[in-house]
């Protein structure tokens, strides 16, 4: 019994192959399913060639009413949204965040309260976490 499972199982490139294909939520699920899987999707070569995939995407930031909100869009003609946040997980003393940069998913967001930076954030709004960095 144990020969034919082994048999059965998919080569780790063509599971690689597979993962690399998938977005971020079903891999966040998916590490849950094995250690096995676990550790291929924590590895950094995984995650090294998981972000050399293409997945363009955009954010949008939209003002209205006195509120911010943020949407993730693919780069394509008819700019399909990925993603829309209404509560972001973090807050601020300034009335919104500018948009530092964007690399490999992560933005770099910074408010302005009364002249000077209060916060820092590095956030990943496909996995909803997010980093408070110190002010230099």
């Amino acid at each position: 019994m144990a020969e034919s499972v082994k048999k059965n199982r998919v080569p780790e490139d063509v599971l690689i192959d597979i993962l690399t294909a998938l977005p971020i939520k079903s891999l966040l699920r998916f590490r849950s399913l094995s250690k096995s899987w676990n550790s291929h999707i924590s590895d950094k070569d995984f995650i090294s060639a998981y972000l050399a995939q293409p997945k363009p995407s955009l954010l949008l930031r939209r003002w209205q009413n006195r509120q911010e909100s943020y949407s993730l869009h693919l780069d394509n003609e008819s700019l399909d949204r990925s993603l829309q946040f209404q509560n972001l997980p973090f807050r601020c003393e300034a009335d919104c965040f500018d948009i530092i940069g964007y690399c490999n998913g992560v933005v770099c967001l910074s408010d302005i309260h009364q002249g000077r930076t209060t916060s820092l954030i590095l956030w990943n709004p496909s996995i909803r976490k997010h980093l408070n960095l110190a002010l230099p």
